[in-house]
């Protein structure tokens, strides 16, 4: 079907200037970036990453190609691909996400675009959780922790998850984990990602920053971008038809006209920034459609009507026709059709109709009577962990611990509280204890715990007298551990019964504790060895510590003691001449006089006797 010639003219002499942009720089033309170089194979793609807006270099005009790029840095960049700029609603996701920023310490110049990240699902919060390492610095992404990223921004999660037991052609396949090859594979269709030269994958290693530059280019057209010789045009759907060319699409133009254009047979879909198919096009919808060749090859358009938020009243789900009802905060109920196309999200996770039930709170986003997607965050759930204490900032929050990550959860003001069978208040729970929290629309509303028994052997550290008093075990694998002790807890010294005030430091014990509280002590008295002779097995002089093999009468053996030397102890041989450290040697025999502090011997004076 014909359309207007002032569009040919303008299709032309953009798809020209598109094809310049992407072209190679030649040697007399200016450089973007010192550090690369015509010829390398990724510099095209940087070029278009950087003019698309996605990527920058740094302020010495390098773009350090080889570097590492950390998980944050490659967050921020898909941002920007899945739309960060025109989204009028990032200040609202910023300032809901502001506690977790915080929690997870990330750098305040990328408040903005993780947010963004995490409302529109590239990435989660327990992902978010991993990105900063224990020093504050960022940790690096790896390959297929970046390819699960970018399969979320260009919509192909839903896409991704639907592999069941999936192989892919590397020779590293078998240390691919199972649930990231569908997304690896989704990048691998549209020849965004690959493998080496020696058809390895490399999940686990680190990417680089024009590897990720690399990605953006070519993930440009799936994301709506401008692809090489495509123009783009704005506007709104006026009509979706079928002709002799196929499915055509009538666009009403800024200003009033109106064009038609067929759609190509591989036509990318976007819908609401998800990949969809043809058919969820509709009267009504506006936003960019890229044109090549005269005819449609992608759209990203928005749906007509906003996201509807409220309550699931009923869930329809036929073999014919599936549909969703949900009531608003006014009462008022809506019923949208869900298609195959439809995205379906529980708590975060792609998931079929069947699994939305009555009463779990969802936003849906539609065109006409139509759900494009569902967003739902279930009614009451029920989260396992360990507990790590309590914290009040505007609300109460409970601190879960799951293996190394913490996550902070809103309590309800009339929580139920259950502690080993018993009804039990909040201020009951004891760090340590294992709890079951149920959860309402995201906050806490009851709280099942259980005490966790366990013996811990060591000697104290320190003993704080206090209500209540406290005591710090330094355990045999040099960890220290704290624990509340109750002021009726049975405590044996030498056998016999003792009180808190008869333990001292250094002292042997062994602790029976429930969860991060005493219930009883067996502790043994201790004299320090005041000298300790014997031979040298081990010398570090980065640390001032060594290890001298001694006999031990009561034991009727050898053992090894550690000796740790400071500014203060003198070091002489046998002439009563000045030694340091680095004159002791291995096989050396020593007289060392020193003390103990907190169960470290600290060496004051040693002897170098012979060999």
């Amino acid at each position: 079907m014909a359309k207007g010639k002032r569009l040919r003219i303008l299709s032309v002499l953009l798809a020209v200037l598109v094809l310049a942009a992407g072209m190679p720089l030649s040697a007399t033309a200016t450089r973007v970036f010192t550090d690369v170089g015509d010829g390398e194979w990724y510099d095209t793609y940087v070029l278009k990453a950087y003019e698309a807006g996605l990527i920058s270099g740094f302020q010495d005009a390098t773009f350090k190609p080889n570097n590492k790029i950390s998980n944050v840095e490659v967050i921020v960049c898909l941002a920007r691909l899945a739309g960060y700029a025109n989204d009028s609603a990032v200040d609202s996701y910023r300032q809901k996400y502001s506690s977790v920023m915080s929690t997870n310490k990330i750098p305040t110049w990328a408040n903005g675009y993780i947010a963004f990240g995490l409302e529109k699902g590239i990435v989660t919060g327990e992902e978010l959780a991993t990105f900063i390492k224990s020093d504050g610095n960022s940790k690096n992404a790896l390959r297929y922790q970046v390819a699960v990223y970018f399969a979320r921004a260009l919509g192909l999660e839903q896409e991704a998850k639907s592999y069941i037991n999936l192989v892919l052609n590397f020779v590293d396949n078998e240390i691919i984990s199972q649930w990231s090859r569908g997304y690896i594979k989704a990048l691998m269709d549209r020849d965004i990602m690959k493998g080496d030269a020696t058809n390895r994958f490399n999940p686990n290693n680190e990417i680089t920053r024009a590897e990720v530059a690399t990605m953006l280019a070519l993930s440009l057209g799936y994301a709506g971008g401008v692809d090489t010789g495509t123009t783009s045009i704005q506007g709104t759907v006026k009509e979706v038809g079928s002709g002799t060319g196929g499915t055509y699409i009538k666009i009403e133009v800024a200003d009033g006209g109106t064009d038609i254009y067929y759609t190509a047979s591989n036509v990318n879909v976007k819908l609401d920034g998800a990949t969809m198919y043809l058919s969820s096009v509709a009267v009504g919808q506006t936003g960019t459609f890229g044109i090549k060749d005269d005819k449609i090859v992608s759209i990203n358009v928005t749906s007509s009507t906003a996201a509807t938020e409220g309550v699931v009243r009923s869930v329809f789900d036929g073999s014919d026709y599936r549909s969703i009802t949900i009531a608003n905060d006014d009462g008022d109920r809506t019923t949208y059709r869900v298609t195959s196309s439809t995205i379906i999200r529980l708590d975060g996770s792609t998931v079929s109709l069947s699994q939305i039930s009555t009463g779990d709170r969802v936003s849906v986003t539609a065109s006409g009577i139509d759900a494009t997607r569902v967003e739902a965050e279930r009614k009451v759930k029920t989260v396992l962990g360990i507990f790590g204490g309590l914290k009040t900032e505007d609300k109460l929050i409970l601190i879960l611990k799951k293996g190394t990550q913490e996550i902070e959860y809103e309590v309800d003001d009339d929580v139920d509280v259950e502690r080993d069978g018993r009804r039990r208040g909040i201020e009951d729970l004891r760090k340590g204890d294992e709890i079951e929290i149920t959860l309402e629309y995201g906050i806490v509303t009851e709280i099942e715990a259980e005490s966790q028994d366990r013996d811990v052997e060591g000697t104290i550290y320190s003993l704080l007298i206090a209500r209540p008093h406290q005591l710090t075990i330094l355990n045999d694998d040099g960890d220290q551990e704290t624990f509340v002790v109750p002021v009726d807890v049975e405590i044996e010294l030498d056998g016999k019964p003792a009180s808190i005030y008869d333990l001292r430091l250094d002292y042997i014990v062994e602790v029976e504790v429930e969860s991060d509280e005493v219930v009883g002590i067996e502790a043994e008295s201790v004299v320090s060895q005041n000298e300790v002779i014997g031979t040298v097995e081990y010398v570090n002089t980065s640390v001032n510590v060594i290890t001298v093999k001694v006999y031990d009468a009561s034991a009727n053996a050898n053992i090894t003691r550690q000796v740790n030397i400071n500014d203060d102890t003198r070091i002489i041989n046998q002439s009563g001449t000045r030694r340091y450290i680095r004159h002791i040697e291995v096989g050396d025999r020593l007289v060392v006089v020193g003390h103990s502090e907190l169960g470290v011997f600290i060496a004051d004076t040693i002897m170098i006797t012979n060999r």
